[in-house]
């Protein structure tokens, strides 16, 4: 009977150990179920800054190609006001030498004036 007795408490003190196995493994599980679902949170968040960042790389995307279409514009308009310049200055410079020449046909013709009156005066 003793040996059935010891038998009982063994088993009874197995069952126990067993039972607070089974309990510690219950509590690590539901620890990781509420890990998993923090870490599954966490990833749902990172996929969200990730798509975030994906349309924020697209917009700038987007505005830089608006910026090197807007850039060929400006450098074409630069080129053709350029082009107007230098038409502009060779004008300029038209103009100039045909002042210059007026000039000198006005002088020539104060100074053939002057000799001609003073001719006139001293007859």
């Amino acid at each position: 009977m003793k040996h059935r007795q010891k038998q009982h408490v063994d088993l009874a003190e197995e069952c126990a150990r067993a039972k607070r196995l089974l309990d510690e493994k219950y509590l690590e599980a539901g620890r990781l179920r509420e890990e998993s679902v923090v870490k599954g949170d966490q990833c749902a968040d990172l996929r969200a800054q990730v798509a975030q960042c994906d349309r924020d790389i697209e917009a700038v995307k987007t505005q830089r190609a608006e910026m090197l279409r807007e850039i060929h514009h400006l450098k074409e308009l630069n080129d053709q006001k350029t082009r107007e310049a230098c038409g502009q200055a060779d004008q300029l410079k038209g103009l100039d030498t045909e002042i210059a020449r007026t000039q000198a046909r006005i002088e020539d013709t104060t100074r053939l004036v002057d000799v001609r009156s003073a001719d006139l005066r001293t007859k």
